[in-house]
């Protein structure tokens, strides 16, 4: 990683880090940075590595009586897209600042395939460029060796350039291209005081992005132990000590252990030594503390239940949540599988529990069968709807319900356009209406075209419902509780943590609960997984409750893909007897 520091440029001249470990007082420490330095009037920005990030942000900056115009708050993807919307870098890059959803990624893909490359090596090579780019890997003309990858990298950025978006990954990086190349940019959007919460939670492109933004001074906090992707698919870890190999006069505070409970601490201790740290300045700070530091909370707890069966979990859940949210606490319930989540979730609704869920992030599992996209298509109706232009929605609508989503006759169509430079848009409609000259439109490749068009224009026309049903809003204050995946619940807190459905099969993997992995493999699904404890657990101001169960159907244990010790007929009935997860030994203290 240390070629990457070359060529940032940075022009500020004071720069501050904090760290420390979860929910020890950095996002404090930074909101009250950020409120100090405007009262001086000077621009200040906040930038933030999530989402949940940024509302956790504005409720701080809200309490604290700072007025929205005084201090200037974003996502960090969202400031690097305002960059790459100015016109000048549009111009330049020649690439419009939209982000492919994950199920667009997969029509991009299949795109892809028209190359020939075997599948699973396709995969690869487009894994290794969505990495590199995030990495600014790319700042080496020399990064792309074999010819596997630079013809994949030259379809992936054509395509790009044709639809009309960009990749996740690739969003820092152009917006440090442009900083970088025009210094005019750069001057729009640079600000005297650049606060990043969660910098280690942040791609490389974006933490070198907000290095380029900062006119006088740069502060940032970090966390001492890497943890599962957030938002950003590659999270650059060791970008803080990147950060302080390069400044050496920065300031670096170390903010000691917070108001929580003992023992929920003595388990993000455990798994804290399991998962390792980042190395460099994290191990100088010493994050291992003794066990019952001066100032703890002795009120917290962490509980393990084991019950019967899925039914009887679901009860203590309830019985729990019940009791948390009437002494007015929030709760965070979790479960790594949906099916469990679908199932608890009902059974808070039906106990009269105020109940949200976090939205499912939306998936194409066959773009042949259009009744499994119905989300899919209702949101890329709805886009379109919202703007008739999105090259990317109309990508995604002519592809549903064909075998390979039409890619042939859009490479077809890519090409026939190269030279005028339309993009898939207007390409689409100089198709429809016949205009689009050297080129057959009753071809067997085009004809398919031209009709999935017409039909798109049709539904658009038509009192189609565009519903796509939004993300629920996480604004609940007392009593109340959040269902969400490990995945989701990294970048939450609540006085309240309960994970269920804690067997094996479920967590860790069933591929390494049978032996499946093994070596490497073994070694990284590990590591994975205590960083995603570590995230859950971190999330918990007060206790931490684990739950699972002994036995459930067959089918429930096929569809949860959980490790089945044996199977008996009881009551005509298939029953599994299903094992605790061997991970349950971080939260339990015989001891106490």
């Amino acid at each position: 990683m240390t070629e990457m520091l070359h060529g940032c440029s940075e022009e500020f001249s004071r720069c501050t880090c904090f760290f420390g470990e979860s929910q020890s007082g950095k996002t404090n420490a930074a909101v009250e940075l950020a409120c100090r330095l405007s009262k001086k009037g000077e621009s200040v920005l906040v930038l933030c590595a999530t989402p949940d990030g940024v509302r956790d942000v504005r409720i701080r900056l809200d309490a604290c009586g700072i007025e929205p115009d005084l201090i200037r708050l974003s996502l960090a993807r969202d400031a690097a897209l305002e960059v790459l919307a100015d016109a000048h870098a549009c111009g330049m890059l020649a690439r419009v600042p939209r982000v492919l959803d994950e199920f667009e990624e997969r029509f991009l893909m299949e795109d892809l395939r028209t190359l020939g490359i075997k599948g699973r090596r396709l995969c690869e090579v487009f894994e290794f460029l969505r990495a590199g780019w995030s990495r600014l890997a790319d700042d080496d003309c020399g990064w792309l060796i074999t010819l596997e990858e630079e013809s994949v990298s030259s379809l992936v950025r054509d395509e790009l350039r044709f639809i009309g978006g960009m990749l996740a990954c690739e969003v820092g990086n152009l917006a440090v291209s442009a900083l970088r190349e025009n210094a005019d940019i750069r001057k729009r959007h640079m600000v005297d005081h650049v606060i990043v919460d969660d910098f280690s939670l942040m791609d490389y492109a974006s933490q070198v992005f907000s290095r380029l933004l900062a006119r006088v001074s740069l502060s940032f906090t970090a966390s001492p132990v890497e943890t599962n992707p957030v938002f950003d698919e590659y999270p650059c870890f060791e970008g803080s000590e990147l950060f302080l190999r390069q400044h050496e006069s920065a300031d670096v505070v170390w903010l000691e252990a917070p108001m929580r409970p003992r023992l929920v601490r003595l388990v993000e201790k455990r798994l804290a030594s399991s998962c390792g740290f980042a190395g460099g300045v994290h191990a100088a700070c010493g994050f291992l503390h003794d066990e019952g530091k001066e100032g703890e909370a002795e009120d917290g707890s962490v509980c393990v239940y084991m019950e019967a069966d899925m039914g009887e979990e679901c009860r203590r859940i309830v019985e729990v949540c019940a009791r948390e949210t009437a002494a007015g606490r929030d709760v965070l319930v979790t479960g790594s599988h949906g099916l469990w989540r679908n199932n608890v979730a009902k059974a808070l609704s039906a106990a009269g529990l105020s109940v949200v869920c976090c939205e499912r992030p939306i998936g194409v599992r066959d773009f042949r069968d259009e009744r499994s996209c119905l989300r899919a298509m209702r949101k890329t109706l709805a886009r379109l709807k919202e703007n008739p232009r999105d090259g990317v929605a109309w990508r995604s609508l002519i592809g549903f319900g064909d075998y390979t989503a039409r890619s042939a006759g859009l490479e077809e169509l890519r090409n026939a356009v190269s030279e005028s430079g339309e993009g898939l848009d207007e390409a689409l409609l100089l198709l429809y209406e016949g205009r689009l000259h050297n080129v057959d439109a009753r071809s067997s490749v085009l004809a398919p075209l031209a009709a999935s068009y017409a039909r798109g224009r049709d539904m658009l026309e038509s009192d189609c419902v565009y519903d796509v049903w939004p993300a629920a809003v996480m604004e609940g204050g007392e009593g109340f509780i959040r269902v969400c995946s490990p995945h989701q619940a990294a970048a939450l807190r609540a006085d309240s943590v309960v994970f269920g459905g804690f067997v094996s099969g479920a967590i860790p993997s069933r591929p390494y609960a049978d032996g499946s992995l093994v070596g490497a493999a073994r070694r990284r699904s590990h590591l994975a997984d205590m960083r995603m404890l570590y995230s859950v657990v971190g999330c918990a101001r007060a206790s931490v409750t684990i739950t699972g169960f002994s036995r459930c159907s067959l089918e429930v244990a096929e569809r949860m893909g959980l490790r089945i010790a044996g199977i008996k007929l009881q009551a005509g009935m298939r029953v599994c007897a299903i094992e605790p997860s061997e991970y349950i030994c971080f939260f339990e203290f015989s001891e106490f």
